[in-house]
């Protein structure tokens, strides 16, 4: 056999290796997180939804000192976006879940702290913020994929715990704005 055969044949098997296959783990990582950034910026861009707003005494067991406001977007009878905005002596947290066939897919989290006028008696100016901390969680059939943050929590938690936390938190979030939207009234 050829010294030429056998490159064509060589390179034949590679072309047919690189097919068949599957891609790396890593790549599907990226492929699910470029498809779960496509989902929820259809959702942000989507005119089209309505939305249910529930008080902090609603959907909250116990009040904070700025209250809060859980918010619900609908996409006909689905509920596609989650807004929990909660308020609290030190600053403000937002969460939005999103979901997919009532599947959670994506979470967004900010806190944003009051400033602080005079450290020495700790007078905090409620009129301004800073964003102290950003989180964002890309979520594939209930389990957490990647997690990237920026700045610091006030409570550091395992990547475990948070997907619990988070799990948690859209499973109550649903079951509470779907029973209000289904009350006559």
């Amino acid at each position: 056999m050829s010294y030429s055969r056998i490159l064509i044949r060589l390179s034949f098997i590679c072309f047919l290796g690189t097919i068949v296959v599957p891609p790396s783990e890593a790549q599907s990582k990226t492929l699910l997180i470029t498809a779960i950034r496509k989902d929820f910026q259809a959702i942000n861009a989507d005119k089209t939804l309505s939305k249910k707003t529930l008080t902090d005494e609603e959907f909250m067991e116990n009040a904070t000192d700025g209250g809060g406001e859980l918010t619900g977007y609908y996409k006909k009878d689905s509920l596609v976006k989650i807004i929990e905005w909660i308020g609290l002596s030190f600053g403000n947290r937002t969460r939005e879940f999103y979901l997919k066939n009532a599947k959670l897919f994506f979470v967004y989290e900010k806190f944003e702290s009051f400033v602080v006028k005079d450290s020495t008696v700790a007078e905090i100016d409620h009129s301004k913020v800073t964003t102290t901390f950003e989180g964002r969680y890309y979520f594939n059939k209930d389990k957490l994929i990647e997690q990237k943050n920026s700045g610091k929590q006030s409570f550091e938690e395992t990547p475990a715990a948070v997907m619990v936390e988070l799990l948690n938190a859209a499973k109550e979030n649903i079951r509470l704005l779907n029973k209000q939207v289904k009350q006559p009234g």
